[in-house]
């Protein structure tokens, strides 16, 4: 799978592929049928539909079995008639064509998963390079962008530059870099400088000032603003002229409480009228914001009803009860906000909406909770174990509320996701219901077991807050 793609390792190390992703496409091309096909416009393989609806869900007489069925005539009998075809925003062939608006480029160096770059392409911004150190973070981006021209770098950043002779002559407008943010924690007290994890942020700049794009936007959390003087004045001796601007995504019809810290920087050399261009670069962001909150309701209560998974150490499940790697979704009675983050379709692949394990203890607990309850509930407190430190985490235990905005979703939810309880089903969100959250299409694909998949989810950029980002950044570029 990996042979189509413009991938570097630089210790030669191969990128490790899972053995059966988690949409049911393999290395084994002759094994598992490929939703998506990376050497074709074939759709659906050799195999027949029917027997793919057996294999994947269980049963033929379906609605899968209806899409599969139709993705095989539309793809393979009338000669890839996209329009129509409920997997088209997944598909190579289709991507393929999309018409490009801008020639404006970005290279994505702490890429993730892809939520940052994917809202930069649905406003028109051409991704070119994309780098991350975790391979399964590289693969889920890969995986999701079949056959766009892209330098894939499974690296450390500094091992990157080190290796300075391997760098080409990239022709890039802007380095956009979400920097693990532990250097920035309100937690963290040591200085920028003394920080050994703050060598992420300067390998940033270092990169930046081999590329010198027209543009850098590094993301992080809020308190990234108490290095403020330090990361003004090394990007001043960049040569770049820097403001920023702190968000919620909850004021752009995200549903989750998200604040983050956005730092945009000009290069004096190749961009003229910084001042005024950064009064347009405010004003544009501002324009979008909304005063109407997202609820968290309107984002995942169409999807279908689980209960958690009850065998530990199990993740290649598949089946009514727990959920499916793979469902096909009617979402024409969803919300306005889960019909623009799927670009309108009705019908389409829904990845990911797996129930993960919980004991039985935590699911009685999950049941006892109301929505808003914490660890301090006293419907709990003779099953909590941990209630002899309820003064330090009185949230161990969260139920969340359905017509409230959803807390910020995080990468600890790779651990557990008992501070992300469902409002009315005794389990922790799936991974799909986190992706909706964070504004994720539903037929992303979210590669890896359960702690992968959290982990990249949270960790990223909500899609529909960077499309905003993306749109101020093309009226000043």
């Amino acid at each position: 799978m990996l042979n189509n793609h413009n991938y570097k390792r630089f210790d030669n190390s191969k990128l490790p592929v899972p053995e059966e992703l988690v949409c049911g496409a393999t290395t084994d091309k002759d094994k598992y049928w490929k939703w998506v096909s990376y050497n074709s416009k074939v759709c659906v393989g050799k195999i027949k539909s029917d027997k793919v609806s057996l294999k994947y869900f269980g049963y033929r007489k379906s609605l899968e079995s209806f899409c599969s069925s139709l993705v095989y005539q539309l793809c393979i009998v009338e000669n890839s008639n996209c329009e129509p075809c409920p997997l088209k925003y997944t598909c190579s062939s289709y991507i393929s064509k999309k018409p490009i608006n801008t020639n404006i480029t970005f290279a994505d160096l702490f890429c993730g998963c892809g939520g940052l770059s994917l809202g930069f392409e649905n406003v028109g911004l051409i991704p070119k390079v994309a780098m991350d150190i975790d391979p399964w973070f590289l693969l889920t981006y890969m995986y999701n962008r079949p056959k766009l021209d892209i330098d894939y770098l499974a690296t450390d950043i500094s091992d990157w530059i080190f290796q300075k002779k391997h760098i080409k002559k990239w022709n890039i407008d802007i380095i956009s870099g979400g920097v693990p943010c532990q250097s920035f924690s309100t937690a963290n007290r040591q200085p920028l400088k003394k920080d050994s994890r703050g060598y992420l942020y300067k390998s940033l700049l270092l990169a930046a000032k081999m590329i010198m794009p027209k543009l850098i936007l590094i993301e992080n959390v809020s308190g990234m603003l108490k290095k403020y003087d330090d990361i003004i004045n090394d990007l001043d001796k960049l040569d770049y002229k820097t403001t920023y601007m702190k968000l919620n995504s909850s004021h752009f019809g995200i549903p989750q409480n998200r604040r983050r810290i956005f730092f945009v920087a000009l290069n004096r050399k190749s961009i003229t009228k910084r001042k005024q261009k950064f009064k347009i670069f405010h004003e544009t962001v501002k324009d979008q914001e909304n005063s109407k909150s997202v609820l968290l309701r309107e984002a995942i209560s169409d999807l279908p009803p689980l209960v958690a998974h009850r065998k530990n150490y199990d993740t290649s499940f598949n089946n009514n009860i727990s959920g499916r790697s793979l469902i096909i979704h009617d979402i024409s009675n969803a919300s306005e906000y889960v019909k623009k983050i799927n670009y309108n379709r009705s019908l389409g692949a829904l990845f990911n909406h797996k129930a993960r394990y919980n004991n039985p203890r935590d699911v009685e607990i999950f049941g006892l909770l109301k929505e808003g309850d914490n660890s301090l509930s006293k419907s709990i407190q003779n099953l909590n174990p941990y209630k002899n430190r309820n003064n330090i985490f009185i949230d161990k235990y969260f139920k969340l509320k359905y017509d409230d905005i959803c807390k910020t979703i995080t990468a600890h939810m790779r651990y557990d996701c008992n501070m992300y309880i469902h409002p009315e089903q005794a389990r922790g969100l799936t991974a799909r219901e986190a992706a909706r959250v964070q504004s994720f299409p539903d037929n992303y694909v979210f590669l890896g077991n359960f702690q992968r998949t959290y982990q990249q989810i949270g960790n990223a950029v909500p899609p529909k807050l960077a499309s905003v980002l993306g749109n101020a950044i093309k009226e000043i570029l």
